[in-house]
């Protein structure tokens, strides 16, 4: 981000809660977002799809992770009260203000969801043969 701020870099990408106050100070221009609806903390800035990038959706998804072998019941005692603070209205209006978006879709809906991205990224990976170098 400091990079990007003075000018060392042209372009960068970030998920909204990292950036939406100083997009909306005017020290940066957000070109477009990369999920495939709008975000309410930022509606002038278009989707990627909207730009003629068709079905690019990259989201920033945040969860809770525990060790594969949480009971059943200690993981929806976590995720019921978890979700409960999230629904504060303070909590709520501060996670709005900075574009994070909830969903309740459950333990196996972000498993296939983390699947899905690793599944994603690898095939990136291997078709252009990226590595990481030490």
């Amino acid at each position: 981000m400091n990079a990007l701020l003075t000018g060392e870099v042209d372009a960068g990408w970030s998920g909204i809660p990292n950036v939406v106050s100083l997009i909306k100070t005017g020290k940066l221009r957000a070109l477009c977002i990369s999920i495939l609806r709008r975000d309410e903390s930022l509606p002038e800035v278009p989707t990627c799809d909207e730009l003629g990038y068709k079905g690019f959706d990259v989201a920033t998804v945040l969860g809770l992770q525990s060790s594969a072998g949480m009971p059943p019941t200690i993981v929806a005692k976590l995720q019921s009260a978890v979700a409960k603070i999230l629904r504060e209205p303070e909590i709520a209006d501060r996670l709005k203000t900075l574009g994070i978006h909830l969903a309740e879709n459950g333990t196996a809906a972000y498993a296939k969801f983390m699947q899905d991205d690793l599944d994603r990224y690898t095939k990136v990976v291997e078709e252009f043969h990226l590595q990481i170098k030490p």
